[in-house]
């Protein structure tokens, strides 16, 4: 009974990653880079402003259900046309419009930090 506990676990395990490697680079960039900062916004923002902090938060929310999005794409239409998707002007374009949305204050302020930083700058354009 242990055993077969044991391997089911295991097998979860096994799913679960690969579920998490199913996002093409070409989509992944950009996640990586909104989830950063946008956790860096949220961390600032909870310390200046409140309102500020949850409607980060909610982007944040809405970076995850666009990942689960790109996701069920791969699962649908494969990693190949996937990774096009991505790298089309209207993805690039939503992409780039959400990380300005969060980086433009920041910098102003000068609250950008490293994570958020090193994660933009491995943007392949």
């Amino acid at each position: 009974m242990t055993r077969h506990f044991i391997v089911v676990l295991a097998g979860i395990g096994f799913f679960q990653i690969s579920q998490a490697q199913t996002i093409p680079p070409a989509c992944d960039q950009y996640f990586k880079a909104l989830d950063a900062c946008t956790q860096n916004a949220i961390n600032y923002y909870e310390r200046t402003n409140i309102k500020a902090a949850k409607s980060m938060r909610d982007l944040l929310k809405a970076v995850q259900e666009q990942k689960a999005d790109v996701r069920k794409r791969v699962s649908t239409q494969g990693e190949d046309a996937t990774a096009e998707y991505c790298t089309s002007p209207d993805f690039v374009g939503r992409m780039s419009n959400g990380l300005s949305g969060v980086l433009v204050p920041l910098t102003f302020k000068q609250a950008v930090d490293a994570n958020c930083t090193a994660r933009y700058n491995e943007i392949q354009h």
